[in-house]
């Protein structure tokens, strides 16, 4: 079940389930799973975890930065092309699974660090796109 929750110690909790807002106590937390008995019936709801950077969005410096550890299988982009907002730079391999890395913006890449079957750690950048210069 999708909710939001305002955890803040000593107090009820915040929760938000479909559209309607309250104040509960929360029955029992096992890592991000709170058991809460509401108004609207019992839930499980698990907390959103914060990550480091949502999947292949730059920082304000123009980094595509890696979301996951694994294997680039596959190169669209090099040093020196242009891009256009949500054209594919490069897919990434994790668990078997194949994560297509996307441009945020408009630019040239100045920057690739992104070779075929090199293995990456997440957090790792992959690009730096200097924005608007096609």
């Amino acid at each position: 079940m999708n909710g939001k929750i305002e955890d803040i110690p000593g107090t009820p909790l915040k929760v938000v389930i479909k559209n309607n807002s309250f104040f509960t106590f929360y029955i029992e937390k096992n890592k991000d799973i709170y058991n809460l008995y509401t108004p609207l019936g019992f839930y499980l709801i698990k907390k959103e975890r914060k990550t480091f950077k949502e999947k292949g969005k730059e920082d304000s410096d123009g980094k595509i930065i890696s979301p996951m550890s694994g294997k680039i299988v596959k190169v669209f982009k090099k040093e020196g092309d242009y891009v256009n907002e949500n054209e594919s730079l490069c897919v990434i391999e994790a668990m078997k699974m194949q994560n297509e890395i996307k441009a945020k913006i408009n630019g040239k890449i100045i920057k690739a660090e992104a070779k075929e079957n090199k293995t990456v750690k997440r957090g790792e950048i992959l690009y730096i796109i200097k924005g608007d210069e096609k």
